[in-house]
């Protein structure tokens, strides 16, 4: 009589994906499981690994169609930028040096995406958009008035406005949030893309090496 695997026991994942712990079982054809050994044979890691490689790529290509045109071609811009920065590569065509890690170039980096946006930079006169939000937005609906008093003065300028989304970005890094409750069956494109972002978060902090707040604690 066989015996039974103990909890835990077999082999431990291994790679990018070491960190699996939710089992799941599906049934494909014999072609795709060819296909996805082939391609696992070829990366010399398990199907596994490669199945979840490939579901992962999905999500992050939904990320990427969801954004408008000029935005997908600013974030190509900025990746090959990086590349740029780094200058040499390995054998396998990677940068040689991390922007990530290394100070030098992360802020060789920093600076070149500066210069990059004043190359793009529209021309005209910078102007306060707070008369737009009274002529295009209903924000009486969202709050009492000193929130919207509070909003609006987030668009008074661009320094204003900038540091306004960098700290809700930065916030949302550190602590991703999905709340359905906030979304009702009428408005299912905002419960989508807020889907989408929350899981993109949760990707980023992984990809940035961001600890949360609750483990820097």
């Amino acid at each position: 009589m066989r015996k039974r695997r103990a909890p835990g026991g077999g082999r431990k994942p291994k790679g990018e994906f070491s960190g699996v712990t939710s089992p799941l079982s599906i049934r494909m054809s014999q072609e795709m499981r060819r296909e996805l050994e082939a391609a696992a044979h070829a990366r010399r890691w398990s199907v596994s690994q490669e199945i979840l490689r490939r579901i992962q790529e999905t999500f992050r290509y939904d990320r990427d169609r969801a954004r408008d045109p000029a935005m997908q071609a600013l974030c190509f811009l900025i990746a090959q930028l990086a590349g740029e920065i780094a200058g040499l590569t390995d054998e396998k065509g990677r940068p040689t040096f991390d922007w990530r890690t290394n100070p030098f170039f992360f802020r060789a980096f920093k600076l070149g995406i500066a210069q990059l946006l004043d190359a793009l930079e529209p021309v005209g006169e910078i102007r306060s958009q707070q008369a737009m939000l009274d002529a295009e937005l209903h924000l009486e609906s969202t709050g009492g008035p000193a929130v919207v008093k509070i909003f609006k003065a987030t668009y008074e300028n661009p320094e204003v406005r900038a540091d306004t989304a960098v700290r809700n970005l930065l916030s949302s890094l550190m602590q991703p949030r999905f709340d359905t409750q906030h979304f009702d069956e009428e408005a299912p494109n905002h419960k989508a893309s807020s889907q989408r972002a929350y899981f993109g978060f949760l990707d980023a902090r992984r990809a940035l090496q961001v600890a949360s707040k609750a483990e820097k604690s």
